[in-house]
């Protein structure tokens, strides 16, 4: 379980949750079964439970989950219950929705419930990637160093560090590996993404070079 000096919220919300989620008919949905994989690994102790459903007037239908956190003393340290509509593929509610649709805005409202914990938030507030998580430089062998946002002379330093002793391909592939850090280092810091690019065109001409 994560420090107790961090909140819940404190823990989830820098997840990001990119590769986890799918687009359809212009909405994002994240993969419930990664949400309650992660969830679980931090806080084992976490449970949810399906509150069942009531109907509305018009003949559609509400679901309720409820999820709670426990410590390893049995005390609960967050506890969410939501109720989400069950909709179908366009977000509008069915009436008279068959088991699956059901089944479905169940694990939806399960996701919703892990947003309110911090898991995903950004994602209903219309991001395409979580604007607080930090920023992974990967070195190419299955290592990565990650940084603050804000370190981007750190982030400049590394960037060159691991293109030193590489050949042409894998200091190419080291580029494309790198697209977030390096994207985010040329809108915040244009000084120092030039840096990083000349000593990229630099090491490229050195080993054009040497291959001559």
């Amino acid at each position: 379980m994560p420090s107790k000096a961090k909140s819940v919220w404190e823990t989830l919300s820098v997840i990001d949750c990119s590769g986890h989620t799918e687009e359809k008919n212009g909405f994002t949905y994240l993969s419930w079964a990664w949400a309650w994989k992660t969830l679980k690994e931090l806080y084992p102790r976490a449970r949810f439970s399906k509150l069942g459903f009531f109907d509305l007037s018009d003949g559609s239908q509400m679901v309720n989950v409820r999820v709670w956190i426990e410590n390893d003393s049995g005390e609960v340290i967050e506890d969410v219950t939501e109720t989400l509509p069950v909709l179908d593929y366009k977000n509008k509610p069915i009436v008279n929705p068959d088991c699956f649709s059901v089944n479905s805005a169940y694990q939806r409202c399960l996701v919703k419930c892990l947003a309110y914990m911090g898991l995903g938030m950004y994602i209903y507030q219309g991001e395409k990637s979580n604007p607080d998580s930090g920023i992974a430089v990967h070195a190419g062998d299955g290592t990565e160093e990650v940084f603050e946002k804000t370190d981007l002379n750190a982030i400049a330093e590394v960037l060159i560090t691991f293109m030193a002793n590489r050949d042409l391909d894998s200091l190419r592939q080291f580029w494309a590996t790198n697209k977030q850090p390096l994207e985010h280092l040329e809108k915040l810091d244009p000084s120092n993404y030039k840096r990083v690019l000349d000593a990229f065109k630099a090491k490229a001409d050195e080993l054009k070079g040497e291959s001559k």
